[in-house]
C-alpha cells in the first residue's frame, strides 16, 4: 500500500462517521431539521462452470446514503460505497438558494486510490421571467478533464429554445504535470423544441458542435398520425429520429399500432448511404425491432441485426457481441400496496454451438418488503465464463 495511503482512508471514514454524527444529534435538537437515508447493499454468487470448486459468495456493493434538511431550504447530504470489498466512493453535497441563486455542490473521492480525489462540482441556476441560466463549474482530479459550461433555456414565439457552451480549463495537479491551455472550447449544443400543425406532434431539433466544428446535426418527430392504416378501433402512429454526421446518417422510422389496451410497435433500423457528404445515395436497413405493450403491465420486444456488426449489434440489442434480443418485463402485485418489478432478456450468438444460439440470460427482480424496505434478486447466465447471481436488499429512514 502506498505510503500514507490508509492515514488518507481512515481520514475519510471519520468525516463520514462524524457527519453523521452531527447529523442525527442536529435533529434531536432542533425539530425544524429533518434527517432521511439510505441503505442498502448485494451479495454476488458467482461460480464458474468449467472449473471445479469454482462457487466465490463476496459482498459485491454496499451504499449509505445520509440526508440533513436544514432550516431556509438548505440540503446537506454524504454518500459511501464498497465495491469488491473496497471502500471506492465518498462523498459530500449540499444545495439550497443563495439569495436569487439556485446552488448545488459536491465533492467526490476514491478512497482505495493513490490520489483520492475524483472531482468536484458546482452548479448555479437563476431564472429572469422565462428565461433560465445555468453554469456549472467541474473540476477533475484526472487531467484534462476540466470545463466550466453556461446553459441557456428560453420559450419564445411558441418555441422552446435550449443550449449550452462548455469550455475546457486549465487546472494544477499536485503531480507537476503543466495544466495545457488556460480555457480552451470544448462543445456546444443548440436545442429548439416546437409543436407542429394543430395536432401538436412533438419536434425537437438538435444542433452538435465539437472543438473541430460541426459534429451532428439530429431531429425527433414523434406521433405522426398515419389515417390511411387507422380505423376507429386502431390507431397508427409513426415517430423518427434521424442523425446526420459527416462520417455516417441514420434514420429511425418507428411505427406504433394500438389496439385498445395493446400497443405493438415496429422500429427498422435504417442508415442512409452516401459517397459525398451531403449526397445521399441509398438507403440499407441492417436491423429490426418488434414491441408489444399491454396496459403497461407487460412488455415483450424482440430485435435481430441482419449483418452482425458491432456497432449495429449494440444499436438493436445493446450488445456488441450478440445479435439478437429477446425481452419480457412487467409489473405484478406486491406487499404493502407497492408493485413488484421483472425482466427477463435472452440474447442470442451467430453461429454459437447451443440451442438456437443462445448466448447469455439476464434477469432481474425488484419485490416491496415493506414501506420502507425492498428486495432485489439479479443473474447473469452466460454459454461461457461465469454465472452470477446477485440478492440484494435496500432500506429507505
Amino acid at each position: 500500500m502506498e505510503r500514507g495511503g490508509w492515514r488518507r482512508r481512515a481520514c475519510l471514514g471519520v468525516v463520514l462517521v462524524l457527519f453523521s454524527a452531527a447529523s442525527i444529534a442536529l435533529v434531536t435538537e432542533a425539530g425544524s431539521f429533518a434527517f432521511s437515508g439510505e441503505l442498502g447493499g448485494r451479495v454476488l454468487l458467482s461460480y464458474e462452470p468449467n472449473l471445479s470448486h469454482a462457487l466465490d459468495v463476496v459482498l459485491s456493493d454496499a451504499a449509505l446514503l445520509l440526508r440533513l434538511r436544514a432550516p431556509g431550504g438548505w440540503a446537506f447530504y454524504t454518500r459511501a460505497s464498497l465495491s469488491n470489498d473496497e471502500f471506492t466512493y465518498f462523498a459530500l453535497g449540499a444545495e439550497g438558494k443563495l439569495g436569487p441563486l439556485d446552488s448545488r455542490a459536491q465533492v467526490v473521492f476514491d478512497p482505495s486510490a493513490s490520489d483520492p480525489f475524483r472531482y468536484f462540482s458546482w452548479l448555479l441556476s437563476w431564472r429572469i421571467g422565462d428565461l433560465r441560466f445555468g453554469n456549472t463549474l467541474f473540476l477533475s482530479g484526472n487531467p484534462g478533464h476540466s470545463y466550466e459550461q453556461i446553459a441557456l433555456r428560453a420559450a419564445v414565439a411558441g418555441l422552446t429554445w435550449s443550449g449550452f457552451a462548455r469550455f475546457r480549463i486549465g487546472t494544477c495537479y499536485s503531480d507537476g504535470s503543466p495544466p495545457g491551455e488556460p480555457v480552451a472550447f470544448d462543445a456546444a449544443q443548440v436545442r429548439v423544441d416546437a409543436l407542429l400543425f394543430d395536432c401538436g406532434i412533438p419536434l425537437q431539433v438538435k444542433l452538435s458542435m465539437s472543438e473541430d466544428g460541426f459534429d451532428a446535426l439530429e431531429f425527433f418527430v414523434r406521433g405522426i398520425p398515419l389515417a390511411l392504416f387507422s380505423t376507429p378501433f386502431l390507431d397508427t402512429t409513426l415517430d423518427l429520429h434521424g442523425r446526420l454526421q459527416t462520417a455516417s446518417k441514420e434514420i429511425e422510422p418507428t411505427l406504433q399500432i394500438a389496439l385498445g389496451p395493446v400497443c405493438a410497435g415496429v422500429q427498422p433500423y435504417v442508415e442512409l448511404i452516401d459517397d459525398v457528404f451531403p449526397v445521399i445515395d441509398g438507403v440499407a436497413v441492417y436491423g429490426i425491432e418488434f414491441s408489444c405493450t399491454v396496459r403497461e403491465a407487460l412488455e415483450v420486444r424482440a430485435g435481430t441485426c441482419f449483418d452482425n456488426d458491432p456497432t449495429h449489434n449494440r444499436e438493436v440489442t445493446g450488445e456488441t457481441g450478440y445479435f439478437e434480443r429477446l425481452s419480457i418485463s412487467g409489473l405484478a402485485p406486491g406487499c404493502c400496496g407497492l408493485s413488484t418489478e421483472w425482466e427477463f432478456d435472452v440474447y442470442f450468438e451467430e453461429n454459437a454451438p447451443s440451442l438456437f444460439g443462445w448466448g447469455r440470460v439476464d434477469g432481474e427482480v425488484s419485490f416491496p418488503l415493506g414501506a420502507a424496505l425492498s428486495g432485489s434478486f439479479e443473474v447473469e447466465f452466460a454459454r461461457t465464463g461465469a454465472w452470477l447471481v446477485y440478492f440484494g436488499l435496500s432500506s429507505t429512514f
